[in-house]
């Protein structure tokens, strides 16, 4: 079986986070493995701590495992661990990559340092095959307010990865690659729930690594997330 790994935080809920990825790579057919760079305690109301580990435990959590696939790249933490994923993943050119840029939790809690933002783009974005920020991330990581998604993608772009996605929730996602601006529509069902961005992101490494393009991948995670929310 096809084994992709997810490096990303704990959340004990299990709606988001490392297991969150972990239960969408076996709903999709594929091996998970996994590295945790952070535990947290928390709920669907609010973070209550954040631990980030020693770089040197995420090194050791990496080199047990196989090499992976396909790489799926959530909650970092701090810039130290932003930039000893990028070195463990040079191990890995092959892989795809896709990298949710998890800033904040949905109760507001940074996840990520905000000093460590120009790092996360130095670092991993000329690594990623994909990125996959939400509105208010894709705000961050470019430090303005977004009036055009279509132009928010190609500046994301102009940034490092081979392409971006900029998910749009019940609303549509605009994907920017070397081919131009796609938006992607399609109804998603009614009603929300914890740990979407994680869901699309990792259901997107599993159709990148079983041959889809990116642009077909986009779909198919779209759909993937629609149908988690309506087996609710």
């Amino acid at each position: 079986m096809t084994a992709c790994l997810t490096i990303a935080g704990f959340d004990p809920t299990g709606k988001a986070g490392i297991l969150a990825d972990v239960e969408t790579f076996r709903a999709l057919g594929v091996q998970p493995s996994a590295v945790i760079t952070a535990s947290t305690a928390q709920n669907d109301k609010r973070v209550i701590s954040i631990h980030p580990l020693p770089p040197n435990l995420i090194t050791q959590q990496f080199t047990a495992l196989e090499k992976p696939a396909a790489i799926k790249i959530g909650m970092l933490g701090n810039a130290a661990i932003v930039r000893k994923v990028a070195a463990l993943l040079k191990r890995v050119r092959k892989a795809p990559v896709v990298l949710d840029p998890v800033l904040r939790a949905s109760s507001g809690r940074a996840l990520l340092e905000p000093k460590a933002i120009p790092t996360l783009i130095k670092h991993l974005f000329p690594i990623a095959t994909v990125i996959t920020p939400n509105r208010a991330e894709a705000e961050k990581l470019l430090g303005r307010k977004i009036r055009d998604l279509k132009q928010a993608a190609l500046d994301l772009l102009a940034l490092g990865p081979k392409a971006v996605i900029i998910t749009g929730g019940s609303k549509a996602d605009v994907l920017a690659d070397s081919s131009g601006v796609l938006v992607i529509k399609g109804k998603r069902a009614r009603g929300t729930m914890r740990g979407t961005g994680c869901r699309h992101s990792t259901a997107l490494a599993v159709y990148l690594v079983k041959g889809r393009t990116i642009r077909q991948a986009a779909r198919q995670a779209r759909q993937y997330v629609r149908s988690c929310l309506e087996s609710r």
